[in-house]
């Protein structure tokens, strides 16, 4: 029996809505889009509070279990609601905190064979006891039974369950929040976002993180960041208490191994980690209930002491800037030629970048075989990398050129001209040489990748490692499980990704990618939309090609605005 909306026992109030866009006028399109996010808006967004009903008599085994369920889906009072729908016994040994395992809703079917009822559904994400979500590979389903007895009063109740959660994924999309969680770069100097995903009811938001910091990256990231605490390092009480704004962590004595650098990078990932919740603003880092101590610093401890380990963005210098047969240009400056093709190379350039910490260009010209960079003279793009079926150029945080050949692979190309290929531990539609497009993050750590079998592409997140001269490109896992063709892709924020492609549904649309929840957000787009560039503040601009033109667009009171003429936008200093 599937779930019906009617018969879900939830009560709901909203709690924070809405994107402000401004602009004006331009293409009108079919449907609202929203862009640019604020701290709020990307832990908060939009979301609907799920508050669990008790069972009522005379409910059958099967509606009973639908009810508990339904009661999964509020962890308030650590699942009170959800617990009264066990016996006694049950409801004591019961552990929700174990993980959960996330279903479809439609494909949810309950079988109820006397006093035994079996669940089975398809699979659609797990979900780890630290928050860490990963997205299921098709055609996996989820099974469990529940066993009940009668009570003293003639009542069904759950007498054996399964730990851990079960949840549809409507309740994960509407009562689950997002939240970065930062470890260090390889260098220590700047921090990288993780992501969780935790329960909006729950009052212990600050505990989650703090537990999650202290466990380590997930699998997936650990070979590519570091964690400053010292091993064995817990929280002494167990919680992270948040009054009048401020998180007090006190530490077990494991910490006091760390060195005056290693307690700067602990504090900053603290800080940054606790101050995205809406009810911190500053955090107290104790030991046994004594501060720590940490050289230059002030406790408790703000964003702003912290800000030289901000997470790596678009430089707020950036500029759009586009591509108008074989150079770059800029888009604020009357066109100022920011680099053009050396002469011998009459060609188009079709996509082009910038290292964020350099002036340096790379690019590819029409055909997509040659790859051009303007490493031996600033501003003049020759040719230093030949393939195949060329996409668009990335950096690392080293000045090194990252580019997917479809076919061949990803190959490395460092500003001294030399050339690695970069293997892939990748189980995702087979080999790494299926990659049709990469994209470094600003971080230089996370890469976010489009894999294809052939016939239907595969969005995936990993981790760029590099050491002793080499790179290599570990823990890839799908983000999410709707798009179907991916077209180009960027870098929006610390916990998304936005993919211009299609879903199977027809037609091409922007999709918004949450990295910590797997939400899929559609929006769309202006006929010909063939690639993305994301501006310092995260609004999108979107080149649009038509047969005999090309030109740039970003949101404006809904609609798309024309910006100005040429193609392939990127954003450069």
């Amino acid at each position: 029996m599937c779930r019906k909306a009617d018969t879900l026992m939830k009560k709901v109030s909203w709690l924070v809505l809405s994107f402000l866009i401004a602009g004006c006028g331009g293409i009108p399109t079919s449907s609202a889009i929203h862009f640019g996010s604020s701290r709020a808006d990307e832990i908060t967004s939009q979301f609907i509070r799920v508050i669990a009903q008790p069972p009522v008599d005379g409910m059958t085994p099967q509606t009973l279990v639908q009810g508990f369920l339904d009661a999964c889906g509020d962890s308030s009072n650590d699942y009170q609601v959800a617990r009264e729908y066990m016996t006694g016994a049950m409801a004591s040994k019961w552990n929700p905190n174990s993980g959960a395992q996330v279903y479809v809703g439609s494909t949810l079917a309950l079988t109820e064979t006397n006093d035994e009822v079996s669940l089975t559904a398809q699979l659609d994400s797990t979900i780890s006891p630290l928050g860490h979500l990963s997205v299921a590979a098709n055609a996996l389903n989820v099974s469990a039974s529940f066993k009940l007895n009668q009570n003293e009063f003639g009542q069904w109740r759950i007498s054996a369950a399964p730990d851990g959660l079960l949840l549809s994924r409507s309740d994960v999309d509407r009562g689950y929040r997002p939240l970065p969680v930062f470890f260090s770069d390889p260098t220590g100097s700047q921090l990288v976002a993780d992501t969780i995903v935790v329960p909006l009811s729950s009052a212990g938001a600050a505990t989650s993180v703090v537990r999650s910091l202290l466990s380590g990256p997930s699998p997936e990231l650990a070979g590519a960041v570091r964690n400053n605490f010292p091993t064995g390092t817990r929280l002494t009480f167990g919680s992270v208490p948040v009054n009048v704004g401020i998180a007090d962590v006190d530490l077990t004595q494991d910490v006091l191994a760390a060195d005056a650098t290693m307690r700067k990078a602990l504090v900053a990932q603290l800080v940054w980690t606790l101050v995205q919740l809406p009810n911190v603003t500053a955090v107290r880092v104790l030991v046994s209930g004594q501060a720590l101590d940490v050289p230059g610093a002030v406790n408790p401890h703000t964003l702003k002491e912290w800000k030289a380990f901000a997470p790596a963005g678009i430089s707020p210098d950036a500029s759009l800037h586009v591509l108008v047969g074989g150079s770059i240009r800029s888009a604020s400056k009357a066109q100022e030629v920011s680099a053009t093709l050396v002469p011998s190379l009459t060609s188009t350039l079709l996509s082009a970048s910038q290292d964020s910490l350099s002036p340096h260009f790379a690019a590819v010209i029409t055909g997509g075989q040659t790859l051009v960079a303007d490493f031996a003279e600033l501003g003049v793009l020759n040719e230093v990398f030949k393939g195949e079926s060329l996409t668009r150029p990335t950096w690392d945080r080293v000045g090194n050129i990252y580019v997917a050949d479809y076919g061949t692979g990803v190959s490395q190309i460092s500003p001294l001209g030399e050339i690695l290929a970069v293997p892939i531990d990748v189980t995702i539609n087979g080999s790494g040489n299926q990659v049709r497009r990469i994209a470094i993050a600003p971080d230089g750590v996370r890469v976010a990748l489009v894999f294809t079998d052939g016939v239907q592409d595969t969005l995936a997140v990993a981790a760029l490692v590099q050491e002793n001269g080499s790179a290599r490109i570990t823990g890839v896992h799908r983000i999410e499980g709707q798009i179907t063709s991916v077209t180009d892709l960027a870098w929006s924020s610390q916990i998304k990704i936005q993919a211009l492609g299609s879903d199977g549904t027809g037609g091409q649309k922007l999709f918004d990618v949450g990295l910590a929840d797997g939400r899929v957000t559609a929006n769309a787009v202006p006929l010909g939309a063939s690639s993305i560039a994301i501006d310092p503040q995260g609004v999108t601009y979107l080149g649009v090609t038509a047969a005999t033109s090309s030109n740039v667009v970003k949101p404006a009171f809904g609609q798309w605005s024309n910006v100005v003429d040429g193609a392939g936008p990127l954003f450069a200093q």
